[in-house]
């Protein structure tokens, strides 16, 4: 069975993690220069038969709505491909999601969420030296395509909610609605005072409230915005005495190592932030949902692929040898003969 490498990826660097079983560990880092692209590629090299998942979190990632006409197959593939084309300008990392299919005036109309990266060449190195190292890529993944996920393994039931997590990139709030990712933002924020980082999530949760009813995400009449607080377990009382509840708001502030333990991770590495519950979770579920396209995910492919072949190759004999054996019974003289 390959072993998997999680590639956490932000804008100061790659971090490698090698997960299993629930055991998160981190094996090495790597800056964003050509030093530590270089030292990277070695460290591909040294691991050909993992699968790698790329999580990335960062600030440029792009997220918009529109409504489609609701058409199937070919015609369906296509005017996805001509929307992402428009809005893209590099569709190599582009995604567009369902938001459910809906009647109006007799005509039957899709709502899509397209995301994307507004730049994506900071990827390129990266992704070129996993192409040459044909290194097994099972997706490209980021931080909002993961809270849903997250919210299901913690246990949190409720339709819509905002996901509001620090993690080495910074403060992310991602809002959910039915399952599925409506929006999320990526903020910088000061680390080093934990008191002044709660009352920072808190304020940050009231800003986007008001940003995601003016533009209409939210409803006028939605009631309270319900926020999922992941606070890190030691100063979870400064969360509780932040986030304070309003006619907008209505907060859940978690322990943030309680709940990672309650979603099956059994160890994390020291001083880690969301992005380990994060990494956990993707690397336990692989999402369905994820960025890269198959060329650059061919060698994953390919792996899979020869793992059918010797499959079927196993279930041949195996039946073969049952035949076989049947043959025998049939065929050999009773003892009376």
């Amino acid at each position: 069975m390959a072993h998997k490498l999680l590639l956490y990826y932000t804008a100061q660097n790659v971090t490698a993690y090698r997960w299993k079983s629930g055991e998160l560990s981190p094996e090495q880092i790597f800056a964003s220069s050509d030093e530590g692209v270089a030292a990277f590629g070695a460290y591909v090299s040294e691991n050909p038969k993992a699968l790698y998942y790329l999580l990335v979190d960062l600030v440029e990632e792009d997220f918009s709505q529109e409504t489609i006409p609701a058409v199937r197959g070919k015609d369906r593939r296509s005017l996805l491909e001509r929307k992402i084309a428009q809005r893209y300008r590099d569709t190599s990392l582009a995604l567009a999601l369902s938001l459910g299919v809906s009647s109006t005036g007799g005509r039957r109309e899709e709502k899509m969420l397209f995301a994307s990266f507004t730049n994506t060449q900071p990827f390129q190195p990266w992704l070129s030296v996993m192409r040459s190292r044909e290194a097994r890529l099972v997706g490209v993944y980021s931080v909002p395509l993961i809270a849903p996920l997250a919210a299901k393994r913690i246990g949190f039931k409720s339709s819509s909610f905002l996901m509001v997590s620090v993690s080495q990139a910074g403060l992310r709030q991602s809002y959910v609605e039915n399952g599925q990712i409506r929006f999320s933002r990526l903020g910088r924020v000061d680390q080093n005072d934990p008191r002044a980082l709660a009352e920072s999530c808190a304020q940050e949760s009231s800003r986007i409230q008001q940003y995601l009813s003016n533009l209409r995400i939210l409803s006028r009449d939605a009631g309270a915005l319900e926020v999922v607080m992941l606070a890190p377990a030691q100063f979870k009382s400064h969360y509780e005495a932040a986030c304070r509840n309003t006619a907008n708001l209505q907060f859940h502030v978690f322990d943030l190592a309680e709940i990672s333990k309650a979603a099956g991770l059994k160890t994390a590495p020291e001083n880690a932030g969301a992005e380990a519950l994060f990494l956990h979770v993707l690397a336990a579920a692989q999402p369905a949902d994820q960025f890269a396209g198959d060329d650059m995910r061919r060698f994953y492919h390919l792996w899979r692929a020869r793992l059918v072949l010797l499959g079927a190759g196993a279930a041949a004999c195996a039946i073969c040898l049952m035949l076989s054996t049947l043959c025998l019974l049939y065929t050999s003289p009773s003892p009376r003969d």
